[in-house]
């Protein structure tokens, strides 16, 4: 009565068992949730060697080692060393495995079992999986999409909040294969509504550019023997090297700085963080790219878009949610264990485990007379079990049967003399209302006179029923409570803040000159006019209007200067603001500035000179550093539209009445 859910990755295989009462946990393999998918083939013909112990093997004779069975799934054989092993051998060895730790775990074989497959694989196959899975020993497979099992997952387990109607995106990066999908949520469940992937792209890729980065610092011909190795001294110390390749990548998703032991050539080589997003942008950006388009075609909106889920073991590396996050404008959800998301999954997807039933019901046994079953009864076989009930009602007895509860099934007794005839067992009260006498029957146990009362005897209680030994542990007690339903206000995302950078020599400047040249107005301009004001008129009446009209200037290219003055200040502000600023705006006033510079009367040194500066400030606001450096601030992202939930408890009785 227990349920298993398998996850058959490239480098991993995982299994979750679904106990009657709903729990579900991963089994261990040598005390871990993952086993190594690698098989392992000794020389001697001797049974395959999966998991653990075939990687240790393997350190031994790397010939006979097979990593990623899945990956071959296409090809008929492999050799392990002189042996040639077919494909579906090595996976029929993986299953095995697992069939016989849920064996030891759960007492028995498993009641149902659900496998998952990559949505984008053929029907061959699938086929193919599903041969292997009955090869092993198991039940007839139900087959089931990961980017479903994964939906099911993030919804049933973590309360993700994915409306019917609406779609997710599941972005699964393995070991060996990358695949997106969009998954749409129906009333029924999940369905894939488009898929993409690559299967030269997985975490198998991203150990390669860790062993790029290791090849830099070694020199060329440790390097050689390590990338091609003559001897099974030089073969092995390449399975350790890529293991620990493989180490430094998981390390690095969770430190900024790792060392990695070169074997056969004792070398220490450091590697950042920095380096290994480095190396690894090229292949994260082709699987987002992927992903892009996949969801293109699925013609799914943003507004439809429920969430991004992160599935499998690479999809740890920090670099490939800040990727996604900048694709799609939303932050994906991740969990601690990707790996495991797709197997339990796959199991609350698949067929419902049918409880196991607590007592055996009660069934009343045919009627008898005489050693002669009753027209209507079923005869007995001989050997069969006979289930005693509570006696029914006869018709014109004043008084109910005396037995309230089903008693426990009575073993049959032994045969008779004449295999032809049923098998007597104990006064039965017959359909009427009187009471008939019965042959003796032949049984052990002494029985009771007919009734004189014209009444049924109860049934006799049978022997003590002990329960059924239960190969889950016993259930526990869960306490569930009340959901209650908050509506959901829409969440706008975060626009990161524009990072603070300084401005080049083509934005210093000209600002900075603005600035200096509105700061000598503002100190010159009021002792002009302070000058102009107490200056003393001409007493001649014809010099008096002149010098009227020459102090009303004045006073006027005082006031314009000083608006100017302030306009230069405010520009160069704008200017010093980087993507908020404005160019049009002090190159405007630049080139107004070079122009009264260069068309006025005056021929002072003061006037050439600032015709020169703000002509350089006008070439300098043209050039692309200045251009690049001021731009247009981004629109932020607009709300998601979300709808009210439904009213429940008073609410909805409200609405209804």
């Amino acid at each position: 009565m227990v349920a298993l859910g398998v996850d058959f990755g490239t480098s991993h295989t995982v299994a979750v068992a679904r106990w009657p009462d709903g729990r579900v946990r991963p089994l261990l393999f040598d005390g871990s949730p993952l086993l190594p998918s690698a098989v392992f083939g000794p020389a001697d013909e001797t049974a395959l060697v999966v998991g653990r112990d075939a990687v240790h093997s393997a350190r031994r004779e790397p010939s006979q080692f097979e990593p990623n069975p899945k990956r071959r799934i296409d090809d008929g054989t492999v050799l392990l060393g002189e042996r040639s092993v077919a494909v579906q051998d090595l996976m029929v060895a993986v299953f095995e495995r697992v069939l016989a730790e849920f064996s030891r775990t759960a007492g028995g074989p498993p009641s149902a079992v659900t496998v998952t497959h990559p949505a984008g694989w053929a029907a061959t196959r699938r086929k193919a999986l599903s041969d292997a899975v009955l090869a092993a020993g198991l039940p007839d497979p139900a087959l089931v999409p990961e980017p479903v099992a994964a939906a099911t997952y993030f919804v049933r387990v973590l309360k993700h909040m994915v409306p019917v109607g609406s779609s997710v995106v599941v972005y699964d990066l393995g070991a060996g294969t990358f695949d997106g999908s969009v998954v749409a949520r129906t009333a029924e469940g999940f369905e894939v509504r488009s898929v993409g992937g690559r299967d030269d792209l997985g975490g198998l890729d991203f150990d390669e550019a860790v062993l790029t980065l290791i090849g830099r610092s070694v020199p060329a011909d440790g390097w050689r023997r390590l990338t091609a190795p003559e001897s099974i001294e030089e073969a092995r110390a390449a399975r350790v090297l890529r293991d620990e390749a493989r180490e430094a990548k998981e390390r690095l998703s969770r430190t900024s700085a790792v060392t990695v032991l070169v074997p056969l050539l004792d070398l220490d080589v450091p590697l950042t963080r920095e380096e290994f997003e480095a190396a690894a942008r090229p292949l994260v950006e082709r699987s987002v790219r992927v992903l892009t388009e996949t969801v293109r075609l699925s013609k799914v909106t943003s507004d439809q878009l429920a969430g991004i889920f992160l599935v499998g073991g690479a999809s740890q590396i920090p670099l490939v949610a800040t990727e996604l996050h900048r694709a799609f404008g939303r932050a994906p959800v991740m969990i601690e264990q990707p790996e495991l998301v797709v197997a339990e999954g796959s199991v609350l997807v698949g067929p419902a485990v049918p409880p196991r039933p607590r007592k055996a019901s009660a069934v009343r046994p045919p009627h008898v007379t005489g050693g002669q079953v009753l027209p209507g009864a079923a005869p007995l076989t001989t050997g069969s079990p006979i289930h005693a009930g509570p006696s029914p009602h006869v018709t014109g007895s004043p008084v109910p049967p005396a037995a309230t509860s089903p008693a426990p099934p009575v073993p049959a007794p032994p045969a008779a003399a004449n295999p032809a005839l049923p098998v007597p067992i104990s006064p039965v009260s017959p359909a009427s209302g009187q009471v008939r006498p019965m042959s003796p029957p032949a049984q052990r146990h002494p029985v009771s006179p007919p009734p004189m009362h014209g009444r049924p005897m109860p049934p006799r209680p049978g022997p003590p029923m002990y329960p059924q030994p239960m190969y889950a542990p016993p259930p526990q007690v869960v306490y569930v409570p009340q959901p209650v339903y908050v509506p959901v206000m829409p969440v706008v995302p975060m626009v990161p803040p524009i990072p603070w950078r300084p401005p080049p020599w083509t934005i210093r400047v000209p600002a900075g000159f603005m600035t200096l040249y509105a700061v000598l107005l503002f100190i010159v301009l009021p002792f002009a006019v302070i000058l102009g004001v107490i200056d003393q008129p001409p007493t001649d009446p014809t010099p008096r209007a002149e010098w009227d009209a020459m102090q009303q200037d004045s006073l006027t290219t005082a006031v314009l200067c000083v608006i100017l003055a302030s306009l230069l200040i405010h520009a160069a502000r704008w200017l010093r603001r980087g993507k908020r600023g404005h160019l049009w705006y002090p190159l405007g006033l630049c080139m107004l500035f070079a122009v009264v510079a260069v068309f006025n009367s005056y021929s002072q040194i003061a006037v050439q000179i600032m015709a020169v500066a703000f002509l350089t400030s006008s070439l300098l606001l043209l050039l692309p550093s200045a251009r690049a450096w001021v731009r247009r601030p981004p629109k932020p992202p607009k709300p998601p539209k979300s709808t009210p939930p439904p009213p429940v408890g008073d609410a909805a009785e409200g609405a209804a009445g």
